[in-house]
């Protein structure tokens, strides 16, 4: 659905603060996973698929 706001009328948004808006840009995009200690103790990791049948 186009916008219904003509562009000449559309609001400009203006950094104020760099050093925290560059701080954000960096941060975008990352990922943080928790995990309870339980799943810690109850995790095995799989075996590498390397050196198995050669």
């Amino acid at each position: 659905m186009k916008s219904r706001v003509h562009p000449t009328y559309k609001t400009k948004y203006r950094v104020a603060n760099w050093p925290s808006y560059d701080r954000a840009l960096l941060r975008r995009g990352d990922v943080t996973v928790w995990f309870s200690p339980e799943a810690l103790a109850t995790w095995q990791a799989a075996g590498s698929a390397r050196g198995e049948g050669s």
